[in-house]
């Protein structure tokens, strides 16, 4: 079926507000006054072309490549939250608008919802990959700031180094750590999958 084919759910009423705004439009939506208005709200009201992803935080330095997922996801989110809850007319099922999503049929809107529900999980399980280790650290290890000298001779910095109170203790805390970055790498690995599910939805992410 035609991605821009949409079915609407003839049994949700019509809300006043949606009676006024047709009736609104109809009138005056060529008008100077209310293009001017509508390209002011636009870019500085809802900005449109603006994504701001909520689950970064705004007040510090992000990386491109982890600034990709997040506002990818902050796409779908704010898709799902605004144009698929109880008001929406687009009857999803009776559309009948599929993906395959390994090997199987999917309906697209249970797949916006899988990959909706799933990216907190994700943020939640990629912020404690390496909990343990750190707790391990603050019990058996020191931190010492060691300088860093140069040729001449003063000292141009500093560098982290922790001390750990024995042996066994470095052992294990080194196997911690790799534990950690296996987590990581596996959720990056079902970060990269969950990317392509996503770019997969974008011809039905239409409003």
């Amino acid at each position: 079926m035609n991605s821009n084919v949409i079915c609407l759910d003839k049994s949700k009423p019509s809300k006043w507000y949606h009676k006024w705004m047709d009736w609104f439009l109809d009138k005056y939506q060529w008008s100077w006054w209310y293009r001017r208005w509508y390209s002011f709200k636009c870019r500085y009201i809802k900005k449109y072309s603006t994504v701001t992803p909520r689950s970064l935080d705004r007040g510090d330095w992000v990386d491109s490549r982890d600034l990709v997922p997040h506002a990818m996801f902050e796409i779908l989110s704010q898709f799902v939250e605004e144009e698929c809850g109880p008001d929406c007319y687009v009857d999803w099922k009776r559309s009948g608008h599929t993906v395959t999503v390994v090997g199987e049929e999917v309906n697209v809107r249970d797949e916006m919802q899988c990959l909706y529900e799933w990216w907190p999980t994700y943020l939640e399980d990629i912020e404690h990959t390496h909990d343990e280790w750190h707790e391990f650290r603050e019990a058996h290890s020191k931190h010492i700031d060691e300088p860093i000298i140069n040729e001449d001779g003063p000292i141009t910095s500093y560098k982290w180094v922790i001390e750990w109170d024995t042996d066994d203790n470095e052992k294990r805390a080194n196997e911690l750590f790799k534990d950690g970055e296996n987590k990581e790498r596996v959720l990056s690995e079902k970060l990269q999958d969950n990317l392509h599910r996503l770019v997969n939805i974008i011809p039905f992410l239409w409003t």
